[in-house]
């Protein structure tokens, strides 16, 4: 986890070294969130925790620095929502009807790296680093409530994707974000995350 913050934060800080003339855009984004299982640990005694798929909503702004003809960097601040059910635990090989719901705010510092191909058209990858706030509300394992808790952790994330011009100031974008996070602490139980999201974005280029 420690490797992968340090590596993307230099990614991020490029684009503070850059000369170019930057361009301010703002943006929204939405689409499929995906909870991994989570492994749970609490005075040893381990489980996993299995979601549904949900949903992510988003929005951001940053500037894009021309690099050359062909590729520009995006520095950028994004917020984005996730909400997943949570649907069993597992123990010891012995599946529990389980009901509640996991929902977190991402709070991130992205950098993306675009190739301008050309009809319009712009693939990219980067990632950013920043801090998740993840609640597990009203978990309930076979009718019995167990925990009702918040946590905020580190988090980091990788993603690719392409982007399409629509106008000089208007561009559509289909990526995939994956996002780890440290371990959050629930009342006591350490659970890991790890999302992977699909999202369709939206941006303004001023």
């Amino acid at each position: 986890m420690k490797a992968l913050l340090i590596g993307l934060s230099a990614l991020t800080l490029l684009g503070f070294t850059s000369a170019a003339q930057a361009q301010f855009y703002l943006g929204a984004q939405g689409g499929v969130s995906i909870q991994d299982d989570s492994d749970a640990d609490e005075d040893g005694i381990s489980g996993e925790l299995g979601y549904s798929e949900g949903f992510a909503l988003g929005a951001l702004g940053g500037y894009r620095f021309g690099l050359n003809d062909s590729v520009s960097l995006d520095i950028e601040g994004e917020v984005t929502y996730r909400d997943n059910d949570v649907d069993d635990l597992t123990i010891e090989g012995v599946d529990f009807d389980a009901d509640g719901d996991l929902t977190s705010f991402a709070f991130m510092a992205n950098g993306w790296l675009n190739w301008h191909v050309g009809s319009g058209f712009s693939p990219y990858v980067g990632g950013g680093v920043g801090v998740l706030h993840v609640e597990l509300e009203d978990l309930d394992v076979s009718g019995v409530n167990i925990a009702d808790d918040s946590d905020t952790v580190l988090a980091g994330q990788l993603g690719a994707g392409v982007a399409y011009a629509v106008t000089e100031n208007v561009e559509l974008s289909l990526d995939y974000r994956f996002l780890i996070a440290d371990d959050a602490d629930f009342e006591g139980t350490e659970t890991e995350m790890q999302n992977h999201s699909v999202l369709i974005g939206f941006k303004y280029l001023f």
